[in-house]
């Protein structure tokens, strides 16, 4: 039985470790490679602190499966998430995750998602005719600029009721401080020390600055929301979004109900996930479709066919006909997960896999680079959407070794509205016009920022 110090890992230096070697930016990326030098299980050092990280698929699903009991979050995820404000479903442990959730989750059930229908398709339809203006002016343009709009847009007023309209204000101060927000954010849970809490870098700055932004933002949304309550009874009982959902339980006085802080800890915790992991989804799969005309060709086809005349999906049902659009998502998610990386600890002393872990030890679980191994995956670094339609040439791939909305009981409870979002985003990109390589554009390349961002996606778009 080995120790964790016995593992192989990277050399570090004394007193800080292997912190040199992980820029914040390209943290992720670092593990991977350790991870392909060293073995599906190995150690590291940040300081003196020694973290197991995990990359193997049965051992992963296992500890997803025993949260929240036996495994939580890293506390360094819950210090950094409560010290600016985020005190939500995202960070919360024990029972006090539980009620959160159990508050959280019904409001993106399939009744709402399917509620908020029309909503989606007027957010669609204006992204359309942004497009239809870029197609116009043949510019190359970043993608990622545009789906990032779209996707607050969209969680805003899914869980928010609130219509930002960022798509159409280009110089959203909201949207770049969502962007200086994450940023930054990584970098601190990369940091041996906290040093922002004594001597603050002009990054800092601008992160207090952005957090001001979001929180004012935030605030706004949940004023609006106890007004609409409090005018309409009627609305208290049967609330219409998430944040009118978590008010209405305030003015019941429900016993389980969230304090202001934990309101707005939620509503910003969704307001930042929502918008990013879906964003870079849509990004990394246009990405795609700009490289692979092959492909591109093929999705254009079935939504053709799919939606006849129409210019976007018109029938919630008809997302789930759009088989291969489905499969390139799937399979863009696969090759460039943009939650690729869980931080854990244990609650007690464990054996993971025959290694005894002290309790309180970090857990890096590398679940996106499951994905990408030749072990999990026939052609693992290769596109091929038809791994997803039942192609007997992929009957040996591993799909327990996918899980980009995580697995066992904080299975991410907005999966349903980020896997609609990406479908109608794509399906229309795929139905009005055809999207190319901008050959003038530098590399794109992967920035890790607790999601994984393209660093741009510039494309010219044309109208069919």
């Amino acid at each position: 039985m080995q120790t964790i110090k016995q593992l192989p890992g990277p050399v570090g230096l004394p007193l800080i470790g292997n912190s040199l070697q992980l820029k914040p930016s390209l943290a992720y990326q670092q593990l991977c490679e350790w991870a392909d030098r060293y073995g599906p299980i190995y150690s590291f050092r940040i300081g003196r602190r020694r973290i197991l990280v995990i990359c193997d698929a049965t051992l992963i699903s296992e500890l997803l499966r025993n949260r929240p009991e036996k495994f939580r979050r890293w506390n360094k995820m819950e210090e950094l998430g409560l010290e600016v404000g985020a005190d939500g479903v995202f960070v919360a442990e024990g029972d006090k995750w539980r009620r959160h959730r159990e508050l959280i989750v019904p409001t993106f059930d399939t009744q709402h998602v399917r509620r908020f229908w029309s909503r989606l398709g007027a957010v669609t339809e204006r992204l359309e005719k942004h497009w239809r203006k870029r197609a116009i002016d043949r510019q190359p343009f970043d993608v990622r600029q545009d789906s990032m709009r779209y996707t607050v847009d969209i969680v805003a007023g899914f869980a928010f009721g609130s219509d930002l309209n960022t798509l159409n204000d280009e110089d959203s101060a909201l949207q770049g401080s969502l962007s200086q927000f994450l940023q930054t954010a990584a970098r601190r849970q990369a940091a041996i020390f906290p040093y922002w809490r004594y001597v603050k870098s002009a990054a800092d700055h601008k992160f207090d600055a952005a957090l001001a932004q979001i929180n004012q933002t935030v605030n706004d949304m949940i004023v609006r929301a106890r007004a609409r309550i409090t005018a309409d009874s009627e609305r208290c009982e049967h609330p219409i979004n998430m944040i009118e959902a978590l008010v209405a339980y305030q003015n019941k006085n429900d016993t389980s109900a969230l304090s202001d802080g934990e309101i707005v800890g939620n509503v910003l915790t969704f307001l930042l996930a929502g918008e990013d992991t879906t964003a870079n989804t849509i990004a990394w799969t246009i990405y795609y479709m700009s490289r692979h005309p092959e492909i591109q060709r093929e999705m254009q086809r079935e939504v053709d066919r799919v939606i006849g005349t129409g210019s976007r999906v018109s029938d919630i049902k008809q997302i789930d006909e759009l088989h291969y659009i489905n499969a390139v998502i799937q399979e863009s998610m696969r090759l460039k997960p943009v939650f690729p990386l869980l931080t854990l600890e244990p609650n007690q002393d464990v054996v993971i896999g025959d290694i005894p872990v002290v309790r309180g030890t970090p857990l890096f679980l590398l679940t996106g680079h499951l994905g990408q191994q030749a072990s999990n995956f026939t052609d693992a670094r290769q596109m091929c959407p038809g791994r997803w339609l039942d192609d007997g040439r992929f009957a040996d791939d591993n799909r327990k070794a996918f899980m980009p909305f995580g697995s066992g009981p904080r299975y991410c409870p907005g999966h349903r509205l980020a896997k609609l979002e990406c479908v109608m985003a794509i399906s229309t990109l795929a139905r009005n016009f055809n999207v190319v390589v901008d050959a003038q554009a530098g590399e794109t390349i992967e920035v890790y920022a607790f999601t994984l961002c393209p660093s741009q996606v510039s494309v010219k778009l044309s109208r069919r």
